[in-house]
């Protein structure tokens, strides 16, 4: 397997209570750690509490969701540029 992390696509499923598991391409779970649920939350559920268990996204969707709407932030200001 190519250590390239573009090929390194994984699927991350609410499993309930807030709680993310990610199955990586070789079949290994992983639980998902708070940088991760932070960004699931900022992308997906602002107004929710908790999602549907069972709801997935994959690692390269949730790229396309996440970067253009913090990038957008960015730019209008709601989060500040540390450069």
């Amino acid at each position: 397997m190519e250590n390239n992390i573009e090929n390194f696509d994984y699927t991350i499923t609410h499993v309930g209570d807030l709680k993310f598991e990610a199955v990586l391409p070789n079949g290994e779970l992983k639980e998902c750690g708070d940088n991760l649920l932070n960004i699931l939350k900022y992308t997906y559920f602002d107004n929710l509490e908790h999602p549907p268990i069972g709801w997935s996204t994959t690692r390269e969707q949730l790229m396309k969701d996440y970067l253009p709407k913090l990038i957008a932030e960015i730019l209008n200001g709601k989060i500040p540029n540390e450069n």
